[in-house]
Parts: C-alpha cells; structure tokens; sequence
C-alpha cells in the first residue's frame, strides 16, 4: 500500500532531495514532463521501485506517493507536513493536486 508523502511549503527542492538521500534513496534521471524528480528506492529488488515527486501549484507544496514502511522513515523530518501526511482523510487526493 502507498501513502501520500506531503512535504510542508516552505521546503525547498535541495532540503528535500537531502532527506531522501539521507534515507537511502538514489537521485536519477528524470525523463518525464510530470514530475519534478525521481528517486530509486533503497534495496536489492529486481524490479527496482521509483518515487515521483510532484509540486502542486494549487496547494504550493511538493509530495510524492510512497510506500506505507518507507513513509515512516520522512515521518520526523522538519521538511514533511506531519499533520497532513500522517491524517489518512487529508491525505486523499487525486493525481491533479
């Protein structure tokens, strides 16, 4: 199951990509017009998962869809909106956010 990771308004890009390489993630390149940047999750899998990171310009925040263990782990950062993140009836949106 994924969960919808919401990053708070003012962080920046750069504060975000260190929190997901701080826990493991690698950046790569990014070939699609969506998303801001991708990340590879951390592990041995085959076939290896990838986080999309999205800005929405209606909410001003970026966030990302990411597995339920791995959502924990952003959990305590100052950059992720706990409060948004962490409330299940917040976090239901649709791809257009």
């Amino acid at each position: 199951m994924v969960q919808k990771l919401i990053f708070n308004e003012n962080a920046s890009l750069r504060d975000i990509e260190f929190d997901f390489i701080l826990r493991g993630y690698k950046s790569i390149p990014n070939q699609d017009q969506i998303s801001i940047a991708k990340y590879s999750v951390p592990g041995e899998n085959p076939l290896q998962k990838e986080i999309f990171l999205h800005y929405s310009n209606t909410k001003l925040h970026f966030w990302c869809w990411i597995p339920d263990d791995e959502c924990d782990k952003f959990l305590c950062s100052m950059n992720v909106d706990y409060n948004l993140t962490a409330n299940r009836v917040c976090n239901i949106s649709t791809q257009t956010d």
